[in-house]
């Protein structure tokens, strides 16, 4: 990754960090799931477990550009309204989904 680029470049840590960050950065999608499926280990604690949780949320809705509490509303119901509907009924409308305020 950083082979790259211009040695200027890859002696810059503000540089080298961004990159990293974007490489590794989890999409909106799989944000989501870490927040929905994570489970707490027996080991971590119950404030790490909090504030792992705190994160992902977070993350995934500023990745979605959420501001306000009214467009997190409409993510929420959105988002429980395409897993509850029949399987059928999600196909068919699947491109439909974007225009129900999901960001």
């Amino acid at each position: 990754m950083l082979a790259r680029e211009p040695t200027e470049r890859a002696n810059n840590y503000d540089f080298v960090k961004d990159l990293i960050l974007k490489r590794y950065r989890l999409n909106n999608e799989k944000l989501k799931q870490c927040f929905y499926r994570n489970q707490k280990p027996a080991e971590k604690s119950w404030m790490n477990y909090a504030h792992e949780l705190n994160s992902y949320f977070t993350e995934w809705i500023a990745e979605l550009q959420v501001k306000t509490f009214e467009q997190l509303k409409d993510l929420l119901i959105t988002e429980q309204l395409k897993y509850r509907v029949p399987v059928d009924v999600r196909e068919h409308f699947l491109d439909d989904w974007i225009k129900l305020k999901t960001f």
